[in-house]
């Protein structure tokens, strides 16, 4: 029994080493089986890689374009890598990516532009990215998992989605010329396709860069062609002879031309040579001499025909090489008998011409002495006026300037009269664009006189009146200005000083009206202590405020400035002050003025005075009863002003346009009655109201609405009349 058990031992020992030694032998098998495969497998893609490489080489014949060589090459890359979408693209000296030539795939899926045909789309693209690393770094690339990639920038909306990419340089003599890419391939891509795609590469720079050259090389050889045909062209169809020859005289060839101012045939010209068709002189040996030292010469030379006869001749000559790098010369020859003719007969009619002016000159001669006399006296009489004249030929640009004008601006009479630029330093800066519009009137046809200062050269400053004149064509195109300028300094100063004289009588004059208008009111005051009826005192106290509001205006116009206008808005300031002074009031009622400055003339200014004057005096008198508190306010504007600030309705009387200014007096007080229409009221204030405001032409209305207000549209009465605005 146990020896039994012992055999069943041993016997599953053997066992267990013979599957051991059979798993060994299966383990050896499968790896070589593995390794058979790894070989066929690399076999297979170095079949595969070397066909692709003879299709690629093979393609070079036949590809017309480079385009259409590229796709050959992208065919064989996504053969090699495993299908997917493929990019040829080469780096610009612009450091732009452009592309040779995209896969089919690429562009079915790709709806970044148009293919219809109408126009092939822009290849241009920025080296970032994936395209920028493999630049950059100048080694290939793959990833599988693009979009997530460091390196991704993400792709332009209607690029195909990319799931996987490998991309190699394509490196020329070191340099990187190029990208082949891939992608797409539907299990990705591993380092078996970078090391397939980097063994193509090569190939296909070398096909590229040989097809580039061919390209080239057949562009250079068709513009060399088009080059000779055009001078073969201007060499057959020129009107004058060529020669071309050796510099020794020796004719190479000679164009139709030569061949007809010669009366020869071509073979005639070779055999005759340079010293059978020029004749030798002294000429000819100093240009051959020219043309060796310098290269060319140009000469007037005398040729041979065939019959003997000579004929004068035009010659240019100049050295050049060969393709061969032969010296030769051409020789380009007109043919002159004509303008020789024509200048003899120049030179006999100039010979002529030359008596007539002679004759001429003596008569012209007689006519200048007789035009001095006569302008002699003209510059005695522009003396004596200050006064000058100028002429300025728009066509020639040549200017003309009198003696006296000369003096006038201080100018030498030895330089030329000044043009219009110089004109204009003479003017001091604030003046030269009054200049200017008078010279846009005189250019509407507008004879325009103008007083303008001038600065002299010694600093001097003058006045001076100009009149300017402008001629036209028959076209009403300017072709001429004429003019006159006189000195009027002396007559300006005389004026200013009679302007002062005038000033100081009308100052005067408004002293003398205010100081009257004063005693009047004095008058009225010591006539008032005659009487204690209040309403007696009312009348003489209103009858004093008017004439003061009369007098105040010859006031402000004695101090001021202006002699015949008047700042209303400083004038209300005061005559509302002194209204309110003279009726004793309380701190109750008070005074509001929005008020603009604005000048108007004195037909203006004393009705109005005189209106303010009755509505202030009629609110301070009825609006505001028994001590009641109010507020007086005033308010002066332009009629745009006005317009741009408050929402103030225009006047209800229609049939009145035009006004610049509205007044308007109010108050917060109780208001005139309903029952009163004041344009027809028995109060005497008021009757002077509507009546004043008839007299400024202008319109006035009543509110009644949380108290009294009255506004006033008007005009300044001596600007309508002047039509100023």
């Amino acid at each position: 029994m146990t020896s039994s058990r012992l055999n069943e031992n041993e016997l599953e020992i053997q066992m267990q080493k013979q599957i051991a030694e059979l798993e060994r032998s299966n383990q050896d098998l499968r790896s070589e089986i593995l390794q058979c495969k790894q070989k066929e497998h690399k076999r297979y893609r170095s079949n595969l890689i070397l066909q692709g490489i003879n299709l690629i080489f093979g393609s070079f014949v036949k590809a017309e374009t480079e385009e259409e060589l590229g796709n050959k090459c992208l065919s064989v890359a996504l053969a090699v890598t495993g299908e997917g979408i493929g990019f040829v693209g080469e780096v610009g000296a612009d450091g732009i990516l452009h592309d040779i030539a995209i896969s089919d795939m690429g562009w079915n899926q790709c709806f970044m532009y148009d293919k219809t045909g109408h126009r092939r789309p822009p290849g241009d693209f920025v080296l970032h990215g994936f395209y920028g690393r493999i630049v950059d770094s100048g080694k290939s690339f793959f990833t599988n998992d693009p979009l997530s990639h460091p390196d991704s920038v993400g792709l332009p909306e209607g690029h195909p989605p990319l799931t996987s990419f490998l991309g190699v340089p394509l490196i020329l003599d070191g340099k990187i010329m190029g990208i082949l890419a891939v992608g797409n391939r539907e299990n990705g891509y591993s380092f078996e396709q970078q090391e397939d795609l980097e063994a193509i590469a090569p190939a296909v720079v070398q096909v590229l860069q040989r097809k580039r050259e061919e390209q080239e090389r057949e562009k250079a050889e068709k513009a060399l062609h088009d080059s000779e045909e055009r001078y073969r062209s201007l060499y057959e169809n020129s009107l004058d002879g060529i020669l071309l020859t050796k510099p020794d005289g020796t004719v190479l060839s000679a164009n139709p031309q030569a061949c007809k101012l010669f009366g020869m045939t071509d073979d005639d010209i070779l055999q005759a040579g340079r010293e059978g068709l020029v004749i030798k002189n002294e000429v000819l040996a100093a240009s051959l001499e020219e043309r060796e030292l310098t290269g060319r010469f140009r000469a007037e030379l005398t040729c041979r025909r065939k019959d003997g006869s000579t004929f004068s001749c035009d010659v240019t000559s100049n050295l050049f090489k060969d393709a061969n790098g032969s010296i030769k010369t051409s020789m380009i020859i007109r043919d002159i008998t004509e303008r020789k003719h024509a200048e003899k007969a120049l030179k006999k009619a100039y010979d002529n011409l030359e008596e007539k002016v002679k004759e001429r000159t003596s008569e012209l001669e007689k006519a200048y002495n007789l035009l001095k006399e006569s302008e002699g006296g003209l510059a005695e009489a522009q003396k004596i006026a200050h006064i000058g004249n100028w002429d300025w030929d728009f066509v020639t640009g040549e200017v003309y300037w009198s003696d006296e004008l000369y003096s006038i601006f201080g100018r030498n009479p030895q330089e030329s009269g000044a043009t219009y630029d110089e004109l204009l330093q003479y003017l001091p800066p604030e003046d030269r664009g009054h200049m200017s519009n008078a010279i846009k009137k005189a250019l509407n046809e507008i004879p325009h006189g103008i007083d303008y200062r001038i600065i002299l050269p010694d600093g001097e400053e003058r006045t001076v009146h100009g009149q300017t004149e402008v001629i036209f064509n028959q076209d009403n195109i300017p072709v001429r200005a004429k003019g006159t300028v006189q000195d009027i300094t002396e007559r300006k100063k005389a004026e200013k000083a009679l302007e002062k004289v005038q000033e100081t009588h009308i100052k005067e004059i408004h002293h003398r009206i205010k100081n009257n208008l004063q005693i009047i009111s004095s008058l009225l005051s010591l006539e008032s202590e005659k009487f204690s009826d209040e309403k007696m005192l009312e009348s003489f106290r209103k009858s004093q405020n008017r004439v003061a509001s009369m007098a105040l205006i010859h006031e402000e116009l004695y101090k001021g400035n202006e002699l015949d206008t008047l700042d209303f808005a400083a004038y209300l300031q005061k005559l509302t002050a002194d209204l309110f002074g003279s009726y004793n009031l309380s701190d109750d009622i008070s005074l509001k003025l929005d008020l603009e400055e604005i000048h108007l003339g004195m037909d203006t200014a004393i009705p109005l005075g005189i209106i303010v004057n009755e509505l202030i005096s009629n609110s301070l008198k009825h609006a505001f009863p028994a001590g009641r508190a109010g507020e007086i306010h005033i308010n002066l504007y332009k009629k745009e002003s006005l317009a741009a600030n408050y929402d103030i309705p225009g006047p209800s009387c229609k049939e009145k346009k035009g006004f610049h200014y509205v007044l308007t007096v109010e108050d917060n007080g109780k208001g005139i009655s309903e029952e009163i229409e004041f344009q027809n009221a028995d109060s005497l204030g008021l009757q002077l109201v509507n009546i004043l405001v008839e007299q400024i032409d202008g319109c006035i209305e009543l509110k009644r609405n949380h108290g009294t207000k009255f506004t006033i549209w008007f005009s300044n009465l001596e600007s309508c009349d002047n039509d100023v605005y």
